[in-house]
C-alpha cells in the first residue's frame, strides 16, 4: 500500500514539475534564453523586461496551451489603454517573433499579428 502512495506522489510531482515547464512564463524565458546570444545586452534586457512587466503578470503562469487570441488582446488593450502605442507594439512584435513558440504554438503568434491590426485600428479610430 505504501509503495503504491509514494509511486502516486511521484507521479503527481512529476506531472507538476511538467506543467511548471509549460507555462507562458516558462517557454518564454526558454525562448530568451535562446535568443539573448542574438542580441546586444541592452536589447536583451529590453526584451526580458516586456515580458516580465506586461505579460507574465497575467499569462505567465497559465499553461502554454490555454495563451491564445483573447489572452493577447486582454495585454494589448491594458497597454493602449494607458495610450502607449509603441510599448504595444514592440510587446505585440516580442510575441509575434517567436516568444512561446518553442512549443509549437502558432496560434499566439497569429493571434499577435491578427491583433496589430486590430489595435492600430483602435488608435485611428480613436477607441
Amino acid at each position: 500500500m505504501g509503495s503504491i502512495r509514494a509511486r502516486n506522489s511521484r507521479g503527481g510531482a512529476r506531472r507538476s514539475r511538467i506543467a511548471s515547464a509549460n507555462t507562458f512564463e516558462a517557454v518564454a524565458l526558454e525562448w530568451l534564453e535562446l535568443k539573448q546570444h542574438d542580441w546586444t545586452e541592452k536589447n536583451a534586457i529590453k526584451e526580458r523586461g516586456r515580458l516580465v512587466n506586461h505579460c507574465f503578470p497575467w499569462i505567465g503562469k497559465l499553461p502554454i496551451e490555454e495563451v491564445g487570441t483573447a489572452e493577447i488582446r486582454s495585454i494589448l488593450d491594458r497597454i493602449l489603454k494607458h495610450r502607449n502605442l509603441d510599448t504595444a507594439h514592440r510587446v505585440r512584435q516580442t510575441l509575434s517573433s517567436g516568444c512561446g513558440l518553442g512549443s509549437g504554438k502558432l496560434e499566439l503568434r497569429l493571434a499577435a499579428e491578427f491583433l496589430l491590426g486590430a489595435s492600430n485600428e483602435s488608435i485611428r479610430m480613436g477607441s
